[in-house]
């Protein structure tokens, strides 16, 4: 303790010597400290990459130890790949992409750390499909031959059938829906009228 003493001592003639002392007594220091960090934490020079308990014995400005007790927890960064497919165009994350590409988005992970994905974006332009004419007609048969075109991979037509011709029996809109070979659609209708003509005959 910090404090004056006080102390008789004989001197070589066998007189009291009394001998004052001020002491001042410095304490060390011992203190805790936490800290969150994402990738590494630079803590008094050192470089840390890995949470746990570190310790460093530092110098008060009285010259005594200053120990101090560091909990360090350390969030990586992620860093991820990923690709996909689409048609015509491709949105991610509020970003709509028209062309081909490898892209790149920084994110934040739940604890604040930075996220980095990167994408592979392939854009297939859809087929553009119409039929030659909007109505198909003709007179006196049992149905009209409807061709949807060769070159896709698959139709998908209103009454159920997957050809890419059908036979109409019934007067009405068929309309079908056609895919390439990258998974791309587009699709079309059209209007079949069979006229049957009555011929009556008058004999006068």
């Amino acid at each position: 303790t910090s404090g004056l003493y006080y102390d008789t001592l004989s001197n070589s003639v066998g007189c009291d010597s009394v001998v004052t002392l001020d002491l001042t007594i410095h304490n060390s220091i011992a203190t805790n400290d936490s800290a969150v960090a994402c990738d590494n934490y630079n803590w008094n020079g050192n470089v840390y990459d890995t949470s746990g308990i570190y310790i460093d014995t530092l110098q008060t400005i009285h010259g005594c130890d200053s120990v101090v007790t560091l909990n360090l927890t350390i969030n990586n960064s992620v860093a991820t790949n990923d690709s996909i497919t689409a048609c015509d165009s491709f949105t991610w994350n509020g970003t709509t992409y028209t062309t081909s590409g490898i892209y790149t988005q920084t994110l934040q992970t739940i604890n604040g750390c930075d996220s980095v994905v990167t994408m592979d974006i392939t854009i297939n332009p859809s087929p553009v499909f119409t039929f030659p004419q909007d109505t198909l007609t003709a007179c006196d048969v049992d149905s009209i031959l409807v061709d949807a075109g060769a070159g896709y991979n698959f139709y998908a037509w209103s009454n159920g059938a997957n050809t890419q011709q059908i036979y109409a029996v019934n007067n009405g809109t068929y309309s079908v829906t056609v895919t390439d070979a990258n998974g791309c659609t587009d699709s079309d209708d059209v209007l079949v009228d069979i006229l049957n003509v009555d011929i009556v005959q008058n004999d006068t």
